[in-house]
């Protein structure tokens, strides 16, 4: 009896793919790229640094998508690091977009459109979102209090060394007329607060103020009063009397004055 022989397309393994299966295969690797680059847009909204970042690289790309320079991104830049690469959903985002790692680089070598416009697009909508709002309010605050800070600290070095142009140059130990003052720091006498420094007899009260202006946050008349408490009761030296010399004021061969905070009241 003759052996049968099955048809052709019974005796194939696997049947090559139709149009459709073929359409519906690329419609789910978009699907999941185009969730992935959501999720990942999502997950930076918390980080308007990284978000704001990747907005602007990526502009910059989708205006001028022929420009390489635009398309590759050095993984050794310190900015792209701590913000894109170490930050959730950073990196996921670009290899969804199309970014491969090259060397020391990432590089995108084709700019497909329609896919920087969805990035764009998920990019922006967490740009809008409450978190991102949140975050960058108090990203802003952080800089402005930085600022500030650094304003102040500059304003102080200026101070200190306007007041400091105006304190005479310290006498030699011994030489005559030598008069030696020591600066009590606080409200109360405490020796391990205490600075000495020389003066001529001659010199102002008013350089006195300047000295301690100079070496210390405090400013006389404003945030300190000066006491003369070389001998009991303290006396208060006046800011008005800053032209008179030190001998004038009692505070020669030697004296103890005491820098006290002005303390606000209530």
């Amino acid at each position: 009896m003759a052996r049968r022989v099955a048809p052709a397309a019974a005796r194939t393994p696997f049947a090559a793919a139709s149009p459709a299966t073929t359409t519906a295969a690329a419609g789910a690797s978009g699907a999941s790229r185009e969730a992935t680059i959501v999720r990942s847009a999502a997950a930076l909204a918390t980080m308007p640094q990284s978000l704001d970042l990747l907005i602007a690289s990526l502009s910059k790309v989708a205006a001028s998508p022929g420009e390489a320079r635009y398309r590759r991104v050095p993984l050794g830049n310190a900015n792209f690091r701590a913000h894109v690469v170490d930050a959730p959903g950073g990196l996921e985002l670009l290899h969804a977009v199309g970014y491969e790692k090259r060397g020391d680089a990432l590089v995108l070598s084709t700019a497909d459109e329609a896919v920087l416009a969805l990035a764009l697009s998920a990019l922006e909508a967490a740009r809008g979102s409450s978190h991102y709002l949140d975050a960058k309010s108090e990203q802003l605050l952080v800089q402005a209090l930085g600022a500030s800070r650094d304003e102040w600290d500059q304003a102080e070095r200026d101070r200190r060394a306007a007041a400091a142009a105006k304190v005479p140059v310290e006498p030699a130990d011994g030489a005559a007329g030598n008069t030696l003052l020591c600066f009590h720091l606080g409200e109360k006498r405490d020796r391990s607060r205490c600075v000495w420094r020389r003066f001529e007899s001659w010199s102002t009260l008013e350089e006195v103020c300047a000295y301690i202006e100079s070496t210390t946050p405090f400013q006389i008349g404003r945030t300190a009063e000066l006491l003369d408490i070389t001998l009991s009761p303290p006396a208060k030296l006046q800011r008005s009397d800053g032209g008179r010399t030190l001998q004038v004021l009692g505070l020669w061969p030697s004296g103890h004055i005491q820098v006290q905070p002005i303390v606000a009241s209530a």
